[in-house]
């Protein structure tokens, strides 16, 4: 088993990667630096550490790549309506900003961004052919990750913007861990929750799940984080 960690110039691109590097450091586990997936000879133990874009590359016609998590499976923890519509009739039909949109069924089209207005949503989205889904547009005070591996949490961690104190309601995001762990095969996956404001209250709700194969390391140990992604690349890769 190989980490490859994508740099350029011998400089890591990202701080995940820099993370992974250290977390290979601390197993005693190999790892090299890669600048484009070409150079890495495909071994479904060589796993990635880099962008969406060159894992995709790395596994174009070795490996099908899993399908995003469909955020619709987890409604009863979304605390807020999601629109699924085609980026072309929403362009067409959409009057009332902003709304926040994502793509639903391509990953990464583009990254989830708030529409501020008509001439905003032609610029994201006048030449994309995606489902979108188009929610309204949160107001968030603060946000927590959970790692999950094998069934157990591995840490929470609040990131982004907002305050750290304002802490997700504990009995809200167990029901959301029990029901994902029983629900997905995925053997590492993140849940991404917030604390919202809603009509003068604070409430928790899910504001997104995301698969562990290229994900960011928002304060995870070192050596759990090259864990989570082994874990879950052995898991894809194996299966083909």
């Amino acid at each position: 088993m190989i980490f490859y960690i994508q740099t350029e110039n011998k400089k890591h691109c990202f701080d995940f990667g820099a993370l992974a590097e250290i977390g290979c450091r601390q197993m005693k586990w190999k790892y090299k630096y890669f600048q484009d997936v070409s150079e890495i000879p495909y071994n479904p133990q060589h796993i990635v550490v880099g962008s969406v874009e060159q894992t995709l590359k790395y596994w174009e016609g070795r490996v099908q790549a899993p399908a995003a998590i469909d955020l619709l499976d987890f409604k009863q923890f979304l605390g807020r309506e999601v629109r699924l519509i085609k980026s072309s009739e929403f362009l067409q039909t959409q009057k009332t900003y902003p709304v926040f949109a994502k793509p639903y069924d391509v990953i990464k089209a583009f990254d989830g961004t708030q529409l501020m207005s008509e001439f905003d949503a032609h610029l994201v989205l006048q030449h994309l052919d995606v489902v979108l889904a188009v929610q309204p547009i949160l107001d968030i005070v603060s946000e927590y990750r959970m790692y999950v591996s094998d069934g157990r949490i591995l840490t929470l961690k609040f990131y982004g913007a907002g305050d750290p104190l304002m802490f997700p309601d504990k009995n809200m995001m167990m029901e959301c861990f029990d029901f994902a762990v029983q629900f997905l095969p995925h053997r590492s996956f993140c849940l991404d929750f917030g604390v919202i404001v809603q009509n003068g209250w604070t409430k928790t709700v899910l504001i997104e799940p995301n698969d562990a194969w290229a994900i960011g390391n928002y304060g995870l140990e070192p050596y759990m984080y090259v864990n989570f992604l082994k874990s879950r690349w052995l898991q894809i890769t194996q299966k083909q």
